[in-house]
């Protein structure tokens, strides 16, 4: 069997996103212009941040990757770093985990959106 490439793991991903209502995905094509570390893939999951670093195989994020994960969480978004579809999936379970937290935590933030 033959290891897929990111490339391929990124459509099906990004697919798998764009099927599902309430979400809006960006697909980061590195560039002299783009950010060292940048995820691959940045998303708005109905109204919250999320960025997605995405490896195959062993590949394992590198430590400027790791940097950028955290300075957006910092900033108050939500990142994950994910080897399959599936893994994006239980990315998005933990987002909306920590979602229904923030509403009971801070319910003036979500307010308008009663």
């Amino acid at each position: 069997m033959t290891a897929m490439k990111e490339r391929q793991l990124q459509r099906k991903v990004v697919s798998r996103l764009k099927a599902m209502d309430g979400v809006k995905v960006f697909n980061v094509h590195g560039s002299a212009m783009t950010q060292a570390g940048t995820p691959d893939l940045i998303c708005c999951v109905h109204g919250r941040f999320l960025g997605l670093e995405l490896k195959v195989g062993r590949n394992q994020p590198s430590p400027i990757q790791l940097v950028r994960l955290r300075e957006y969480e910092a900033a108050g978004g939500f990142c994950g770093v994910a080897w399959s579809v599936e893994d994006v999936d239980q990315i998005l379970l933990d987002l909306e985990a920590q979602a229904r937290t923030d509403a009971r935590l801070y319910p003036h933030l979500t307010e308008s959106l009663d």
